[in-house]
């Protein structure tokens, strides 16, 4: 048995039970609703390259990781939900050379954003381009602009106010419902992720998880700090 560091959290992974809640190649975890996502979406081709996991400790707490899918690079985060607001909150921001935080550069070589949503028994992923982060300002671009954070609204999320109907709107076009396995999308996944070319490996070559969408089917990710 060995530990592996989970956001918030240690897994005790004992590879001769059957209780194993998730492994990554090279003792890396990612955060088990990222493996579930990649698990559903493992029948279409999707996958994460095996050695590829790069684990980005500034945002942790988001379940931040970069991966390699194919020759694509993903940036991997895991959206929290809060509670006084609809939708989930996301960090997306590193460490600039003085020590202060900046949001991402539209320069760097990531190809795609992926953000995990769970709320009750809803359960998706939004899949933003980079095109898409450029037009709506969640990068910067030649050092001007960008965010730090932003707040996802997935399909199940009630908005009142008429700037969040605006966001959720635009999201909407990104965004994949997980909730009932046997009844994904395909086209729309497909379209979703049609610049993710199928990895070398497929998940179950980099991920292994017995029983993950159970323990995780009625849980919500939330946090009291996120704006």
């Amino acid at each position: 048995m060995h530990r592996l560091m989970s956001v918030g959290s240690v897994i005790e992974v004992d590879h001769s039970s059957e209780q194993t809640s998730a492994r990554v190649t090279s003792d890396i975890s990612l955060h088990l609703g990222i493996v579930e996502a990649l698990r559903m979406l493992e029948p279409l081709g999707f996958g994460i390259r095996d050695g590829s996991v790069r684990v980005e400790v500034d945002n942790l707490e988001y379940g931040a990781a970069v991966a390699l899918s194919g020759s694509v690079k993903v940036r991997y985060r895991v959206g929290k939900l809060t509670p006084k607001k609809a939708g989930a909150f996301v960090a997306v921001w590193r460490r600039a050379q003085d020590g202060s935080t900046e949001p991402f550069p539209a320069e760097d070589d990531i190809d795609l954003l992926v953000v995990i949503a769970r709320e009750g028994p809803g359960f998706g992923m939004f899949v933003f381009p980079k095109a898409a982060l450029v037009e709506h300002g969640i990068v910067s671009a030649a050092g001007r602009g960008g965010k730090r954070g932003f707040r996802l609204y997935p399909s199940w999320s009630v908005t009142t106010s008429p700037q969040a109907q605006r966001t959720q709107r635009w999201q909407s076009g990104y965004f994949l419902d997980l909730s009932r396995p046997d009844a994904i999308d395909a086209l729309r996944a497909r379209r979703l992720c049609n610049v993710v070319q199928p990895a070398s490996s497929s998940c179950a070559g980099v991920v292994e998880s017995v029983g993950v969408r159970d323990r995780w089917k009625h849980e919500e990710w939330s946090s009291p700090t996120a704006s």
